[in-house]
């Protein structure tokens, strides 16, 4: 990676791993919450995840909503506030044309998440997805 320093890569990694996970947990959430999930997660910012946390702790049950669920979104949200985060440190860091499409990659990691953990399928389609989105990354970091 041309130009690119340690902080920056960290800054990077931390989008990476915020967005990618912070998906992975969307998609248990949603597998408990099916469409009401979505009504929960307008709910990431973080007074409204304490009262969640609060609320689910404390055994009240919100819109009817399972509670392992809410903990999965929560999670996704904590995340995805961490991975906004580093998003704009890493703009201070580099040009956003390179910011943009390597922090894009997180889509990647929540595939690779999804075929551990929940044995969703790993197609031949989505393998060459990920390896074209890598080569695009390396044309771009030249």
């Amino acid at each position: 990676m041309k130009g690119i320093d340690r902080q920056t890569f960290f800054f990077v990694a931390m989008v990476f791993l915020g967005w990618g996970i912070s998906v992975f947990f969307d998609k248990l959430s949603a597998n408990r919450l099916g469409t009401k999930g979505s009504v929960v997660y307008l709910f990431s910012l973080l007074p409204s995840i304490v009262v969640l946390l609060f609320f689910t702790f404390w055994g009240y049950k919100i819109y009817s909503l399972d509670r392992m669920g809410i903990v999965w979104v929560t999670i996704a949200s904590v995340l995805n506030i961490i991975a906004v985060f580093f998003y704009y440190l890493v703009f201070t860091k580099t040009t956003a044309s390179w910011a943009v499409v390597v922090t894009a990659l997180y889509p990647v990691l929540t595939v690779i998440l999804a075929n551990v953990f929940l044995h969703e399928e790993l197609t031949a389609t989505r393998i060459i997805g990920i390896i074209l989105a890598i080569v695009a990354l390396i044309f771009l970091s030249l």
